[in-house]
């Protein structure tokens, strides 16, 4: 099989991709809860409802600090790679690290409302969301930080995929 010849833009406008379909994915889940909440489970438990709240607070917290922290130990490691390839690769990989940590609590949040019907879970799942949102998708711009690629100044550099199949 032949290599893919792509630009390094073309590779993080497919990261892009990838991380709006993850975010996507998790609102159209929390938005099919809410719209059949009803009809999901019966009454809610009060001390089920006293618990998942606790559990869905904690485990985003946890999640937004873990994955701060592991994203900027990838991003550290990713200084000493020389290759553009190979930096790309590792920087793909703390960010899809980061988005699965703050992912999983997401949905932990969803379903603890299906459970409860507690709306102050939707809340601490639009701020998880908010979260979410890395400074450069608000902006409309993806690009790498300077640390982990240092002095790439052609945006037009080419490398190859090779997918085995």
């Amino acid at each position: 099989m032949e290599p893919v010849k792509m630009t390094s833009k073309e590779y993080l406008k497919g990261l892009q991709v990838l991380y709006l379909a993850l975010v996507i994915g998790t609102v159209f889940f929390a938005a099919i809860v809410l719209l059949f909440q009803d009809t999901l489970m019966g009454g809610p438990d009060n001390e089920l409802v006293d618990l998942l709240l606790i559990l869905a607070a904690f485990f985003s917290i946890a999640g937004v600090i873990a994955s701060s922290i592991v994203f900027k130990q990838r991003l550290d490691s990713c200084r000493a790679i020389t290759g553009l390839y190979d930096k790309l690769t590792a920087y793909r990989s703390a960010v899809l690290l980061r988005l699965a940590l703050l992912e999983a609590p997401s949905y932990l949040i969803i379903v603890a409302y299906m459970l409860t019907g507690n709306m102050i879970l939707m809340g601490l799942l639009v701020l998880l969301l908010i979260i979410f949102l890395p400074e450069s998708v608000i902006f409309r711009t993806y690009s790498i930080p300077r640390s982990v690629i240092s002095r790439v100044k052609n945006r037009k550099v080419k490398f190859s995929l090779h997918f085995s199949g």
